[in-house]
């Protein structure tokens, strides 16, 4: 017996999104909200806009006791990068993938994954830095396929660290490695980029999390035009995020080791704002002082640049292995999770 995944069924195994459209037979997912994408498009059209169509943090989840998992795709660029993954999970074991080093060469496939004999949790990472639509999921040989409940759900808003550069493999991302240990269902919202921008939050964002996570601020020390505008920037986002979800529990991962402290994207000079170590530091009392608990990013990886996919500032799978583990080890002490 075969399943064909229909929307209903689709819409209930696949998570990490808010609104989805369905057109000739493709299913395309998006992680944020009509007005989310308006004010991104009028904003910056041909730079944030379209990373936030990129399938960052989905995956789906079911479980099943079908032989083969398979399913059409197409992707489009929604990064600079050019490579992606497809990531397969059999009882929470990495256990397969497809992985293409430049989507040039192959924008669009079918794809099918050999499952072991039994009923299984199966769980399918999509890339983080392209848009992959699908079609024609099916599930070969399955007598049934059930979604999962997951066991809390998390809000991530940040910058391209967060939205997972540059995990060459999508489910080894910080974000997705504690999708898979927390059991959560996790709504990405980073945008590769972005700075403080409390504009970007939508009151109606139909997902009701456990647990928000804040993780801005390495991009703000780099473009802000001075410390005025790097703090204020940081103060209006606290504020209106603590006002969206004043019962919540709020953290804020303060900015990570970077290679080039002192200067910033190989620049001959130093950013207006000043000090890299004393700007982190103003980010977390400011975060403190609005009721957010913060992570010391400084802590999180090694300031070693072999673990940096560009040496200088985001993590490559390793690097993320460090970051995850360290994040669950900060989160857990102070039982947020």
């Amino acid at each position: 017996m075969n399943i064909k995944i229909r929307e209903k069924q689709l819409c209930e195994m696949l998570k990490g999104f808010v609104s989805f459209f369905c057109e000739d037979g493709w299913f395309r997912f998006s992680r944020f909200t009509n007005q989310q994408s308006i004010y991104y498009f009028e904003k910056t059209p041909d730079t944030f806009y379209p990373k936030t169509r990129a399938t960052a943090g989905m995956k789906l989840d079911c479980i099943t006791d079908a032989e083969e998992i398979s399913f059409d795709f197409r992707v489009f660029a929604a990064s600079s990068r050019t490579f992606y993954s497809v990531d397969l999970y059999i009882d929470g074991i990495f256990c397969d993938q497809m992985y293409v080093m430049n989507f040039l060469r192959k924008k669009s496939g079918h794809v099918s994954f050999a499952l072991p004999e039994g009923t299984h949790r199966l769980t399918v990472y999509f890339p983080n830095l392209m848009r992959m639509d699908l079609a024609n999921i099916c599930l070969t040989g399955a007598n049934f396929a059930e979604s999962v409940s997951s066991k809390m759900k998390i809000l991530c808003l940040g910058d391209s660290i967060t939205q997972g550069y540059d995990a060459y493999h999508s489910s080894l991302s910080y974000v997705n490695r504690l999708s898979g240990v927390l059991d959560a269902e996790i709504l990405n919202q980073a945008v590769g980029g972005e700075i403080f921008d409390a504009k970007i939050l939508d009151e109606d964002l139909p997902f009701d999390p456990d647990l928000v996570i804040v993780a801005y601020g390495t991009n703000d020390w780099a473009v802000q035009p001075d410390r005025e505008a790097f703090l204020m920037a940081a103060e209006a986002f606290f504020g209106r995020i603590k006002a969206i979800y004043p019962d919540k529990k709020l953290v804020y991962i303060a900015p990570i080791w970077r290679g080039d402290s002192k200067k910033p994207f190989g620049t001959q000079e130093e950013t207006p704002v000043g000090e890299f170590e004393s700007s982190v530091a103003a980010l977390k009392e400011l975060a403190e002082e609005n009721g957010l608990f913060v992570v010391d990013g400084f802590r999180l990886t090694p300031h070693i640049s072999d673990f940096f996919a560009d040496q200088i500032l985001h993590p490559n799978d390793l690097g993320f292995g460090f970051y995850a583990e360290n994040l669950l080890r900060e989160l857990r002490k102070e039982s947020l999770i």
